[in-house]
């Protein structure tokens, strides 16, 4: 993975990225977006209680809505083993 380290370490943990999952380029705001498989490395923390309430562990199928198609895109890139593309993003479509 050129450019990223191969673990991601911080004061709340460890995660090991996996691969490079996907690259979205979002020309509205001349962004790219790098997605990464990860997994954690221990005991999953919540870094910051004030902004995450709750953590939890969803199948694809059962995701808690709102969410975005870009969010499902991206989530499913991550879940398969194809090569790498780059995508372009468009404004996003709330699934609920």
């Amino acid at each position: 993975m050129l450019g990223a380290a191969s673990v991601i370490v911080d004061d709340k943990g460890r995660v090991l990225l996996d691969r490079l999952t996907g690259v979205y380029w979002e020309p509205a705001i001349r962004a790219h977006h790098f997605v990464f498989r990860a997994r954690v490395i221990g005991t999953p923390r919540v870094a910051d209680p004030a902004e995450i309430t709750e953590i939890g562990w969803f199948s694809p199928d059962d995701l808690p809505r709102p969410f975005s198609d870009f969010t499902m895109r991206r989530i499913a890139d991550g879940l398969t083993d194809q090569p790498i593309r780059v995508h372009q993003v468009g404004p996003r479509v709330w699934l609920r």
